[in-house]
């Protein structure tokens, strides 16, 4: 929970300067796609999106736009089956089950509200990757 939390700082704070990251990953490479952009950070993300970032993609490629949707749905998917063990556990792990519930909820919410664009051929489709600032991928890995 730490890490998915920690996962969801966007790039910028409200006054325009860069968040610290919880995360960075620099390597020297001749292929963009094997390191991030943005001094190891990646491409920005935008606040209060409610998606957590995820650097690389599934084959180990760089993300394009951080907020990956098929992560976040599988997170939300299985942080919401958790939480039901976590709450069988005892009371004493109610309120991380309740957090757990609560985080998949919102998770579900986010992946709606920013991962679902409009498709000339296909009406509304969930895209790939999304940065917040209304940019995305639209593709099948």
């Amino acid at each position: 929970m730490n890490v998915a939390n920690a996962m969801m700082t966007p790039t910028y704070a409200p006054n325009g300067s860069v968040n610290v990251s919880p995360y960075s990953f620099i390597r020297l490479s001749i292929r963009a796609s094997e390191t991030l952009e943005n001094d190891g950070i990646g491409n920005p993300v935008q606040n209060s999106t409610g998606l957590i970032r995820s650097a690389f993609r599934p084959s180990d490629d760089a993300s394009i736009y951080q907020l990956f949707i098929p992560a976040n749905m599988m997170f939300s998917h299985f942080l919401q089956s958790a939480s039901l063990i976590m709450a069988q556990l005892g009371t004493s792990n109610s309120a991380l089950a309740d957090e757990m519930n609560t985080m998949a909820s919102s998770l579900r919410s986010a992946i709606t509200d920013h991962g679902v664009v409009s498709s000339l051929n296909n009406g509304d489709i969930y895209a790939y990757e999304v940065d917040g600032y209304g940019s995305q991928s639209i593709m099948d890995e």
